[in-house]
């Protein structure tokens, strides 16, 4: 099922629900549920999947604006496809992999080996990135780091968790870093992350 956050401006922010280029809307502001996160507070309420709560009050009248319509870039005037997720904290995952542990090992001014500790460590590297007021939507603009000289895009996998540690989805992400700044001293990991 793919959900998406649909910004109206006459209705304001709700869920929708979208099956090629139909996009549903998925509300129940009479039980307080119009975002994805109010979605997902409300099925961990009542102890159902978010899924079956999302097709509990999902219309069968599709917007009549398409999901390529909605897809644009924001504007507070008219309807755009707007974040996937309002989080309340974003962390991280580092050194997921080899190729990463080798790469930022030899491009790091730290002692050697760092990286590679940790891709090998039975701990995983674990940073907070930040809050909601850190995230954009698709189509959006983002900020950056204004004394970094070396900012760059990394696509990521993001998560999304229940406070039950229960995978709820999948989205794409564009984790931005400061890697100038990244690269000076891996402590300054966090404040290179945008």
């Amino acid at each position: 099922m793919k959900l998406a956050q649909i910004h109206d401006p006459e209705s304001g922010l709700h869920l929708a629900k979208v099956e090629n280029e139909s996009v549903y809307p998925v509300l129940a502001e009479s039980n307080g549920l119009r975002t994805l996160l109010d979605f997902v507070r409300g099925a961990d309420r009542e102890g159902i999947s978010l899924v079956d709560l999302v097709e509990r009050h999902c219309s069968s009248q599709a917007l009549s604006l398409t999901w390529s319509e909605l897809n644009v870039s924001p504007t507070p005037s008219t309807p755009h496809a707007a974040i996937p997720v309002h989080p309340p904290e974003v962390w991280a995952c580092g050194v997921t992999y080899k190729k990463s542990a080798e790469f930022r090992d030899g491009d790091t001014q730290a002692p050697a080996g760092i990286y590679d500790y940790v891709y090998f460590s039975d701990r995983p590297e674990l940073f907070f990135k930040g809050t909601e007021a850190r995230c954009t939507g698709p189509n959006d603009f983002i900020g950056i780091r204004k004394d970094s000289k070396f900012t760059a895009v990394e696509p990521e996998l993001g998560v999304l968790l229940s406070s039950k540690r229960k995978i709820l989805g999948f989205t794409v992400s564009n984790d931005v870093s400061a890697w100038d700044i990244e690269r000076e001293n891996p402590l300054y990991l966090p404040q290179s992350k945008i």
